[in-house]
């Protein structure tokens, strides 16, 4: 035998809901970017210049045979301080 389902007292209406009202939304948005940038350069270049340089050159023929009569003068000098 079915029983029969109790039925609540008293029997609750529903409430309406409410409608949504259409409105204007503003939304910002911020952004920071960081830009970091490297360069490298080469660059190469090629001059041509003339200079003069100047210098002193020995002349050692001249200084060889001066240095050899000199030390032969110098014997000589010496030999006759001896034989006195």
């Amino acid at each position: 035998t079915p029983t029969p389902t109790p039925t609540p007292t008293p029997t609750p209406t529903p409430t309406p809901t409410p409608t949504p009202v259409p409105g204007v939304v503003t939304v910002t948005v911020k952004a920071t970017s960081t830009v970091t940038s490297t360069v490298i350069a080469t660059a190469m270049s090629t001059v041509i210049s003339t200079t003069t340089k100047t210098e002193t050159v020995t002349e050692w023929t001249t200084t060889i045979v001066l240095s050899i009569v000199l030390l032969i003068i110098g014997f000589a000098i010496g030999w006759f301080i001896k034989r006195r």
